[in-house]
Parts: structure tokens; sequence; C-alpha cells
């Protein structure tokens, strides 16, 4: 008889509760029915959404409910719900996100044709609050997938995995950084060589709004890209010098949109030092990067330029 495997989803919450039954029920409607769910409430400095939290919970009695003693960040919320759960795979969900009704049977089918991977992903959706998908995220593995993850940003979302356990135990947890957990944790694994699976499917849905989300704060987003920074170059000996410059561009590129966006224009200028020496740069893209760079309080022109400069998930 094959082994059913015990599936682990984590799923943090921070003052977003009126999603956070949504997520939960995409998970109770799952066809795979051999799965534990995790709930981490990271609200210890807010009683009034821990005891909404509370509340919904008590409507699922498949929950556990691990409340952290103090507000501890996205990173190590979810290392709390790793450590708090018993699967073999671990799901991951953020409390405003949801799952496909056949996500983690369609994961666990490709996990049981090769135990030996070190990470799955599935494609997923963007939504908006009232459902209206805004774009798809399909990033299928490239031959040097070490490579298209930091040329990228990230590869794929947290609510896009499912990792096996002993992938924890060899490479180590979520870093503690404001930005970009998603991104180190699965540098960390693409950099041990782990062996990878994508499920070619659109099987979760990723919510965009405004409410709470890390990436709209760029002092923490530059605080997060310069760590992110700091941990590719350790993996930098797996890489060719070209393939070096290619990622080293892309972080330049991103700190001189955060930069400006904070008129911080001499460290602005420093990255774009930086992308000079990496690139081969034709005066059309130098000129929309320092056009970046001196429009810094124009908020959705810099947007926009900044899209055209790099390829976006959605594009």
């Amino acid at each position: 008889m094959k082994k059913k495997f015990l599936v682990s989803v984590v799923i943090t919450t921070y003052n977003r509760t009126d999603f956070l039954s949504s997520a939960i029920e995409s998970v109770v409607n799952q066809t795979y029915d051999n799965i534990e769910i995790v709930v981490v409430d990271d609200n210890a400095e807010n009683e009034k959404s821990r005891s909404t939290v509370e509340k919904i919970i008590r409507n699922y009695p498949q929950c556990v409910l691990v409340k952290n003693k103090t507000r501890m960040g996205g990173a190590l919320a979810r290392n709390e719900g790793i450590r708090h759960s018993h699967g073999e795979l671990i799901s991951f969900l953020d409390d405003d996100d949801s799952y496909f009704p056949d996500r983690i049977e369609k994961c666990v089918e490709v996990y049981e044709e090769n135990q030996s991977l070190g990470f799955i992903y599935t494609y997923c959706q963007a939504v908006n609050v009232d459902g209206k998908v805004l774009c798809v995220y399909e990033r299928t593995p490239e031959k040097n997938v070490l490579l298209q993850h930091l040329r990228e940003s990230c590869l794929c979302a947290t609510s896009q995995w499912v990792v096996p356990r002993k992938t924890f135990f060899e490479v180590g947890y979520f870093e503690d950084t404001p930005c970009k957990q998603d991104s180190i944790m699965l540098l960390k694994i693409l950099g041990a060589q782990k062996e990878i699976a994508c499920v070619p499917q659109i099987l979760s849905n990723y919510m965009v709004h405004n409410l709470g989300k890390i990436s709209g704060n760029p002092q923490r987003n530059i605080i997060g890209i310069n760590r992110y920074r700091d941990f590719s170059r350790r993996y930098f000996h797996l890489l060719t010098r070209e393939e070096q410059n290619i990622v080293e561009s892309s972080f330049a590129k991103e700190l001189i949109l955060n930069y400006s966006l904070l008129r911080e224009r001499k460290k602005a200028f420093v990255e774009l030092k930086n992308f000079i020496k990496k690139n081969r740069l034709f005066k059309k893209e130098c000129a929309k990067l320092i056009a970046m760079i001196f429009l810094s309080g124009r908020y959705f022109e810099l947007r926009t330029a900044f899209h055209r400069l790099v390829k976006k998930r959605c594009g």
C-alpha cells in the first residue's frame, strides 16, 4: 500500500483577520485528506486581532494554533510553524492567499514519483479583493535555476511552495529579514543544489492589495535587498563571471528604485555606478535610470520606468 504523506500547511497571520477564514477554508477543502493546519498568530501586540484569530480557529478543530508571545515577523513566524508541524511535507500559505482544491494532491503526486526532491512549487495567479485575476506567475525552471532565481529577484513566493521537512534540516530555516524572506530561503535551497520540481499549473491565488504589504516600504525593501545581495554572493562560486554581473546588475536596479523613492540620490548614484561597472550599458537604458533618480517623488512614473527595465513576473 502506498504511503500517504502527512502535509503540514503553515499559515502565518498578522493583522489581516478579514482574509484568514478564506485561507483556512481553501486548505480544509483540499482533495488530499492527510493534512494538518498550523496557524501561527503573530498578533502578540494586537489584542483585538488575537481575539479574532482565536474565534476563527474555534470553527476549525483540525487547526493547531500557535500564539507567539512577542511579535516575530513573517520569517520567524514561519519557522515557529515548521517547528510545531509534523508533516513530512510542509506547505506555506499567507493569511490573505488561497489554494485551488487539488493543489496539495498534485504536489504530493510529484513527490511520490521522486522523494529525493528538495523543493516543489506551482504556478499561481494574482487577484484583487474582488477575485478579479490581474496576472499570472508562470516561471518554469530554466537549466540554471539559481541564476534565474537571482536574476528575477525570486522564482516563486512562499504560497507556491511545498518543501520536504528534510530540506530545512539540511539548509536551515528562514532568515530574519524585513523583506526578501522567501527569496533568501529559496536561495539557500538552490545554493545547496537541491533538486527541485515545478507543477506547471495555476494552483493558488495571490492577493494583491495595500493592507500590510511589506513591498510598499522602500526602507524595509533596501534592508532586505542588501541582505539578499550579501547572501547571493556566498553562492557566486556556482556562477560564471558574466552570470555574477547579471545578478549584481539586477540588485543595483532594485536599489536604485528604492533609494530614488526615498530621494537618497547619492546612494542611488552609487548603485548606478555599480550597474555601469557590470554592464555594457546602452545610453537609452542609462538615461532611464538617471531619470528614475531625479524623478524620485513621482512614484507612479518611477514604477512605469522601472517595470520597463526589469522583466517582471507578470510581464
